[in-house]
């Protein structure tokens, strides 16, 4: 691709599930946010041959107390669900999602616990339960929940291919020879691919900051005066910063 193409943009996102890597993670009926969530949607637009969880009727243990793990827990009362637990390891104070989230959820009927950090996935062949400790004011204790499916949405990690070879730590770090190039030359990347996930308006602003880099680059290379970029200025005030109107550091070339 790289000797077929003038330029590539990587933007692949994050779509690996982060795992709790305990004890009965691969039995049946344990689902990542993602492949919980995803049917529903595909779903819900007629998507052929998908189908949403049969969750109805059945106890549902969700994990995480981010926005995907607040989506689970509403789809899962939306299809019909007999009860739905949701495990946090912190306060509801600390929950990415905020509190209004959580008691959203409890108006729905969802059941929350807090301070509690899953040590077991219970079953022989699939789920019938989840093992945690539970940490309060007077002190821990082992406990556990019936379920028949657990999701377990505690995040994802950015999935681009070949990290090393293009040097993502580095463009992170900011020490590229071109805002957003990785150290293949004509390969660029951005979003959540490059930073890991993030908030929707700092991905798209990645976005649009190396596609403007890469079409610098392409218009100096067509000149060959790619080695006239100025960028270490703009690459430091970049790091921080974020939109508030148009685009207007495009990149500058030397004596201009």
């Amino acid at each position: 691709m790289v000797k077929k193409h003038d330029a590539i943009m990587i933007a692949t996102g994050s779509w690996r599930s982060r795992r709790l890597d305990i004890p009965g993670e691969a039995l049946a009926g344990v689902f990542s946010g993602l492949e919980f969530l995803f049917p529903i949607r595909a779903a819900h637009y007629c998507a052929p041959g998908v189908k949403a969880p049969d969750v109805a009727g059945k106890r549902i243990t969700v994990v995480g107390a981010g926005h995907s793990a607040v989506d689970v827990a509403h789809g899962a009362v939306a299809l019909g669900a007999a009860g739905v637990d949701m495990l946090y390891r912190r306060t509801r104070a600390e929950a990415p999602c905020g509190s209004l989230e959580i008691e959203r959820l409890e108006a729905s009927g969802v059941r929350w616990h807090e301070g509690c950090a899953p040590t077991r996935i219970l079953g022989e062949e699939r789920v019938a339960g989840i093992e945690f400790r539970r940490r309060d004011a007077s002190g821990v204790a082992l406990e556990s929940l019936p379920a028949d499916i657990v999701v377990t949405a505690i995040g994802e990690v950015a999935t681009p291919p070949f990290a090393k070879e293009l040097g993502l730590e580095s463009v992170r770090k900011g020490e590229v020879r071109w805002l957003n190039m990785t150290a293949i030359e004509n390969v660029f990347v951005a979003g959540d691919a490059l930073t890991g996930p993030s908030k929707i308006g700092k991905a798209i602003y990645s976005g649009l900051r190396a596609a403007r880099s890469l079409g610098n680059w392409l218009e100096l290379k067509a000149e060959n005066r790619q080695t006239e970029f100025a960028g270490d200025e703009l690459i430091s005030r970049e790091a921080d910063r974020f939109p508030g109107g148009p685009f207007k550091d495009a990149p500058r070339v030397r004596g201009l």
